[in-house]
């Protein structure tokens, strides 16, 4: 199963969690992400141990974006539904439970970042931060899932 085709699954189960409270604004596949936008995506964790693995993983990876509207009062419960980032540590029913068989053991073991499936950002400043980030392919859609 190709990372796309297990992205639109993830995006469709979320979108059922999520939908009393949010909604997808925007979808987009990126084919080969450059270095640069990853390093800047991962800025904040540029001081832990994971950093060059991470960005070493997603250099020229596709990726898929997809950009929710939410309210401040509900990222919280947002992320709870997306779940633990170790996925060995995710609530039953949560995306990375259902979606991830990796754990930060087992990725730390591999010297690999974890394969967690999604991210989400913390803040809605956060956010506004990641969405600039990618302004550049937001632009420029290849595929809406």
């Amino acid at each position: 199963t190709s990372r796309v085709n297990i992205a639109g699954s993830v995006l469709n189960t979320l979108d059922g969690l999520v939908q009393d409270y949010s909604s997808r604004v925007k979808t987009i596949r990126v084919d080969s992400v450059a270095r640069e936008i990853i390093e800047d995506f991962y800025s904040p964790h540029k001081d832990k141990d994971f950093y060059g693995r991470m960005i070493d993983y997603f250099e020229n990876q596709s990726v898929v974006l997809a950009i929710y509207e939410v309210e401040k009062e509900v990222i919280k419960k947002f992320r709870d539904v997306i779940g633990n980032t170790n996925p060995a540590k995710a609530v039953v029913g949560t995306i990375r439970y259902i979606f991830s068989r990796d754990s930060l053991d087992k990725a730390i073991s591999e010297n690999r970042p974890v394969e967690n499936v999604i991210h989400c950002s913390d803040s809605v400043e956060e956010a506004r931060r990641e969405i600039n980030v990618w302004k550049e392919y937001l632009d420029d859609i290849t595929k809406i899932i």
